[in-house]
């Protein structure tokens, strides 16, 4: 059934404000009932999730999508979106917010995440952004970005390259039964494209049984 939890701005506004302010909130359950969310994570900054909110409630503010059904209370899940837009993360975490008030631990790519990092041209290549502006790129957006989504616990993908750590970081994810977000594919794609799913969801999925799976 259609759920349709909104936020009430104002309240993430002062949040954002009092988060930034805050020092005194030492342990996880303070932070909880400051944030509204449930904290898994104890490395989450709580500015970040106070960015990520305000961010996402823009966005569902602007585009009103609809919510069918509820993500998992509790225990750990794999959830998988197809990536069509670069606004997909804020719909995944207002879908997280509203329907469970868990935090997503999404996997990123590593250019994101450091600052240092950058996209080669073969990949610019393989995924058609080469030549094309991108607004994550822009300095002030990538900062942003970056310090948001490595605050909130994300975990790094080196594109083309089998990883150890990667795989490592993404199996302590779900064996701690927090949430784990992936991207189907390998980079954005056009609305209605299952091609190209990254084998590795289908190894995380069997090697974690007792994992929910979200598409």
């Amino acid at each position: 059934q259609v759920s349709n939890i909104p936020y009430n701005l104002t309240s993430f506004l002062k949040l954002a404000i009092l988060a930034i302010q805050n020092k005194f909130m030492k342990s996880i359950e303070a932070q909880e009932r400051f944030l509204g969310v449930r904290i898994e994570y104890p490395q989450t900054n709580k500015v970040s999730v106070a960015i990520l909110a305000v961010a996402s409630e823009l966005y569902y503010l602007f585009s009103r999508f609809q919510i069918e059904g509820e993500l998992p209370q509790n225990g750990p899940a794999l959830v998988v979106a197809n990536h069509t837009s670069m606004t997909d993360i804020f719909k995944m975490a207002y879908v997280s917010y509203a329907t469970s008030r868990r935090l997503i631990r999404a996997v990123a790519k590593e250019s994101l995440l450091n600052l240092s990092i950058k996209d080669s041209e073969e990949t610019l290549i393989r995924t058609g952004k080469k030549g094309k502006f991108d607004v994550l790129k822009l300095p002030v957006v990538k900062n942003v970005v970056a310090y948001t989504i490595n605050g909130v616990g994300a975990i790094s993908l080196t594109r083309g390259e089998p990883n150890k750590a990667f795989a490592a970081s993404c199996d302590a994810v779900l064996a701690d039964e927090e949430m784990l977000g992936m991207f189907a594919q390998d980079t954005r794609v056009k609305e209605g494209d299952l091609s190209g799913v990254m084998p590795g969801i289908g190894v995380l999925a069997r090697k974690h049984r007792d994992t929910s799976i979200v598409p």
